[in-house]
């Protein structure tokens, strides 16, 4: 059996009925609305913002050894030239070809980009330091090398050890990854032992 409700009954049981769930609307509406400034904040910030500035001039490098180096196959070039000139040995020229997907490394286009890949060093014996150091081309004496402008660690290598294959030993004394990644004014730690 329903009761007669009079204009009056009807708003004071709305009002206690709205007084009821009020707070729960209010938490909702306002979830609701700290999840769109959120939204807005993180899509003006992240979105919007780095598409309206220079973003190369406030972005910091990437390491080198995130870099893809890439050659250009001059006249007269060899992947044991093109080895021996980025590496100091020609013992990668296999790799370089390998990164290429070449089809006959023997064959290779002047003009054309190569791809050079990042690869761990092969470590010489130890004992050759001192048949490279017998030679008498070492230049340099110390335990610290500061890399000069145009320098590639097998032309460090020369001067501090007489031998350029010996390379990979300076790179893995300073954690080098890759041998491209040294740029003047690095202080480069030599191994002497």
């Amino acid at each position: 059996m329903k009761k007669n409700l009079t204009a009056i009954q009807y708003k004071q049981l709305l009002l206690a009925e709205l007084k009821k769930k009020f707070p729960r609307f209010l938490l909702g509406f306002g979830a609701i609305v700290f999840s769109l400034t959120v939204a807005i904040y993180f899509t003006v910030r992240y979105f919007y913002l780095p598409a309206r500035m220079n973003v190369a001039k406030t972005t910091p490098k990437k390491p080198a050894a995130a870099n893809i180096l890439k050659y250009l196959v001059k006249s007269g070039d060899t992947l044991a030239i093109i080895s021996q000139n980025t590496y100091g040995s020609i013992d990668y020229a296999d790799q370089i070809a390998k990164a290429n997907s070449l089809p006959d490394p023997n064959v290779i286009e002047v003009g054309s980009i190569l791809i050079i890949p990042s690869i761990a060093p092969k470590l010489k014996e130890t004992g050759q330091i001192a048949t490279g150091a017998a030679t008498g081309r070492v230049t340099f004496k110390g335990d610290k090398y500061l890399v000069q402008e145009g320098d590639l660690l097998y032309d460090i290598a020369v001067k501090v050890y007489g031998d350029g294959d010996l390379w990979p030993r300076i790179a893995k004394t300073n954690n080098l990854s890759d041998p491209n990644s040294i740029h003047p004014g690095n202080e480069l730690v030599i191994p002497r032992n």
